[in-house]
C-alpha cells in the first residue's frame, strides 16, 4: 500500500530535484527553436509576447475551455495571428499533423510560435510533445 502524499510534498520534491525550475511551469518556455509552451496567463500579457517576438499563437482548447481561451488582442485592439486548436472530447490525435504543418510554415518564415492551454501542461504540452517527437521539422534538409 502506498502512503498518501500531499501535493505540497510532490512540489517540494520536484523543487529539490530541479531547483527553482518548478516555477517555470508558470512561464513561457522554449521547447524547440522558435516554439514556446506555456499557460494562458502568459498569452494575456502583450509585453511578454512582444519581448519574445511571438508571431503566432496556438490556443489549444476544448468546448469547456474555449470560452475563456479566446485569441487575445494586442495593444492596438487587433487579434494576434492565431491557429486555434479546438479539440472535441478525445480527438487530439487528428490535430497533431495540422498543427505540425502550421507551426512548420510559421517557423520556416522566420516566425516564433506560442502554444498554450489553460495551465500550459495539458493539451498544449501534448501538442508540443508531438512536435518534439517529429525532429524532421527541425533538422536541416538531407539529415533525416
Amino acid at each position: 500500500m502506498f502512503p498518501f502524499y500531499s501535493q505540497r510534498f510532490f512540489e517540494q520534491q520536484y523543487a529539490n530535484m530541479w531547483g527553482n525550475r518548478f516555477e517555470y511551469r508558470r512561464n513561457m518556455q522554449e521547447v524547440l527553436p522558435n516554439v514556446f509552451l506555456g499557460p494562458l496567463q502568459v498569452a494575456r500579457v502583450n509585453s511578454t509576447l512582444h519581448a519574445n517576438k511571438i508571431t503566432m499563437l496556438v490556443p489549444v482548447r476544448t468546448p469547456s475551455t474555449a470560452r475563456f481561451l479566446p485569441v487575445p488582442k494586442d495593444q492596438n485592439g487587433e487579434f494576434w495571428p492565431a491557429f486555434p486548436v479546438d479539440i472535441m472530447h478525445d480527438q487530439i490525435m487528428s490535430w497533431f499533423y495540422r498543427v505540425y504543418l502550421k507551426v512548420k510554415e510559421e517557423v520556416d518564415k522566420g516566425g516564433r510560435v506560442f502554444i498554450y492551454c489553460e495551465n500550459g501542461n495539458g493539451l498544449s504540452a501534448a501538442i508540443c510533445v508531438a512536435l518534439v517527437m517529429d525532429t524532421r521539422l527541425y533538422l536541416p534538409c538531407g539529415r533525416h
